[in-house]
């Protein structure tokens, strides 16, 4: 089975994963800053995994055009080697 990702675009346009990582090394894209501004709901699902519901803020250019996206997301975050990382998110 192969296993297809996507990425819903600030302008709601799907892309898969070859092209995403295709906008990032083409160097027409720049994150400028990222970070989780309210955490509305954060819930342990076991001493491994938890899951949060948040607001993020991204400041990125996309060629030459600066943006700001303000997406509410919802994680699943794991632990893993003692740390918690994202092992899911949408």
């Amino acid at each position: 089975m192969k296993l297809l990702t996507f990425f819903i675009r600030p302008s709601v346009n799907p892309i898969d994963a070859k092209v995403f990582q295709v906008m990032w090394s083409s160097g027409d894209l720049v994150l400028e800053s990222a970070e989780i501004t309210k955490v509305h709901k954060f819930e342990l699902l076991g001493s491994n995994a938890a899951n949060c519901v948040s607001t993020l803020v991204s400041k990125f250019t996309y060629k030459g055009t600066q943006n700001v996206y303000l997406p509410h997301s919802t994680s699943i975050l794991k632990k893993i080697d003692k740390k918690c990382k994202v092992a899911w998110m949408q």
